[in-house]
């Protein structure tokens, strides 16, 4: 897949068929628009691509801190994998923004290799978002996806979000289709997880991802292609009372190697329990041990 950034030069592309989104998640209702990206230029003998933004509007036009499901690597993996050809990438800015919903299909999308469009019902565009699906059109044949429901709720980002966020990871992994991931580099912590609990832990830098409820769930951890069973940490050691922003943990069951510095990818499968504090610390010692226990059971 070759991922292309949309900076108004001249770039050569074969004709394709595009979804259209910010597709945060790449959740069931944005696999749909892929799914018919796939069949319409599979029928019309174009190239599948997706349009998507380097970051989502609504953190460039408002003042609040946005947290995402999916980093632009992790959409473009999962693109891959379903064997899109093209990943189109809008640095989206104010500037942006401010354009008509004319000017951005003249700048963005009025082209020699765009022959058609699919996007979701609620898909908007240009200034105040007063670009609807009807105008794309006017520029290439356009298919419009209808919401998906699931369990009696429309499957869209915000309500996993919030489903992370209550700590209904299963049920959060059911809208998504797969195990809500966390991709990240493993930074120094405060070194006691080896030395005074007895269980080494990877502190991973969470950067901009929605963190689950804190808590300590069963995860497994791809690290250089290798996958390993783990248990994760999510939390600011109430026992301890020494840090404000909650810290991701993570203890590779099996695996003892020092990895500063490196990427791994944790994958959420199965919360274990609420975060707690101790009186002691050979009682959170002795429920660390409960939790790998569990977490082994989980897996077997």
């Amino acid at each position: 897949m070759e991922i292309v950034y949309l900076n108004n030069k001249k770039i050569k592309i074969e004709s394709c068929i595009v979804a259209l989104g910010f597709f945060d998640g790449m959740h069931l209702g944005h696999m749909a628009l892929v799914e018919k990206v796939i069949f319409e230029a599979n029928l019309h003998k174009h190239k599948k691509a997706l349009l998507t933004f380097e970051k989502s509007p609504k953190s460039i036009l408002t003042t609040c801190q946005e947290n995402y499901l999916t980093s632009l690597e992790d959409k473009a993996m999962l693109l891959e994998q379903k064997g899109i050809d093209y990943l189109f990438v809008l640095p989206f800015n104010k500037e942006i923004a401010s354009f008509s919903p004319q000017q951005f299909i003249e700048t963005y999308l009025k082209n020699d290799y765009m022959k058609g469009f699919v996007c979701g019902y609620d898909f908007h565009f240009g200034h105040f978002g007063a670009g609807n699906p009807t105008m794309l059109e006017a520029v290439a044949p356009t298919v419009v996806v209808d919401k998906l429901m699931l369990q009696e709720h429309r499957v869209s980002s915000s309500f996993i979000k919030q489903l992370l966020k209550d700590g209904e990871i299963k049920k959060a992994n059911k809208f998504l289709a797969y195990a809500y991931c966390i991709q990240g580099v493993v930074i120094h912590g405060k070194h006691r997880g080896k030395s005074q609990l007895g269980f080494a832990t990877a502190n991973v830098d969470y950067k901009d991802y929605v963190l689950p409820k804190n808590g300590v769930y069963a995860c497994v951890v791809e690290y250089e292609k290798q996958e390993y069973f783990a248990m994760t940490n999510i939390g600011i050691n109430p026992t301890f009372g020494d840090i404000e922003k909650p810290s991701l943990e993570v203890h590779l069951f099996g695996f003892d190697e020092m990895i500063y510095d490196k990427i791994i990818k944790v994958s959420f499968q199965q919360r274990i329990r609420n975060e707690m504090k101790f009186s002691s610390l050979e009682h959170l010692i002795e429920q660390l041990n409960n939790d790998q226990k569990k977490c082994i059971e989980y897996f077997r």
